[in-house]
């Protein structure tokens, strides 16, 4: 019996296994750290991105299109529905 592959319906793609962790490592790498949020202000992001009912099912947002981790992380980024 061949195993499934499930996918997360309201997941982040650090949080979709070790494709997802990869892809976003790729990206957070290359940002400068000037660039980039506070942890604390990118957690609290993310845990309004995961209750949000805009968030797809391949971790993207609904409203505008991007990964809500790439943009979370952003010191400058926005959220498309105000909600951070």
């Amino acid at each position: 019996m061949s195993e499934e592959k499930r996918i997360c319906r309201k997941c982040l793609l650090s949080e979709q296994g070790e494709e997802g962790r990869v892809q976003l490592d790729k990206y957070l790498a290359v940002i400068h750290k000037e660039d980039k949020a506070d942890d604390a202000v990118y957690e609290k992001r993310l845990e309004r991105c995961r209750t949000c009912e805009q968030l797809s099912v391949d971790a993207t947002c609904l409203s505008c299109g991007c990964y809500v981790e790439f943009r979370a992380i952003l010191r400058r980024g926005k959220c498309p529905k105000h909600y951070w």
